[in-house]
């Protein structure tokens, strides 16, 4: 009889557990589908939190001069890295350091074509801290 009411207290604090994860993931996933933030008169702020960026996209005008004001709050160290193309990596557009809780101020002239750029921390790429730059001839 005690093992059987070891084995359900076992059961209840397991599935107990496997709610709390549920629902952290349910959080995470809304949180990641926000909607994208357009750029307003040039000016994006995109703050570097431990493993993604907020927003993770950002809508700009193409043509345009961005001033993109990173945030990282972080104890961690990462890079606002900006290619063509998850697959086009050879030349970034910019690559810039962000240091632990400090900022960084990055201005980026966007292509003249409607194109979606790869937004990527260096360090944290393989844990998903990715996003994207949609440029659109009128966001």
């Amino acid at each position: 009889m005690k093992a059987i009411r070891l084995w359900t207290r076992g059961l209840r604090i397991t599935l107990g557990g496997f709610a709390l994860v549920l629902m952290l993931v349910a959080a995470g996933v809304w949180a990641t589908a926000a909607e994208p933030e357009e750029s307003a008169q040039g000016e994006v702020t995109v703050t570097a939190l431990n493993f993604a960026f907020e927003p993770s996209t950002v809508v700009v005008k193409a043509g345009e001069k961005i001033r993109f004001q990173v945030k990282n709050p972080s104890s961690g160290y990462h890079t606002f890295t900006v290619y063509r193309s998850s697959k086009d990596r050879e030349n970034a557009l910019v690559d810039a350091d962000v240091p632990p809780r400090q900022d960084q101020v990055i201005e980026l002239e966007m292509p003249d074509e409607e194109i979606t750029l790869y937004l990527v921390c260096l360090p944290h790429e393989s844990l998903g801290m990715v996003g994207s730059i949609v440029v659109k001839a009128n966001p």
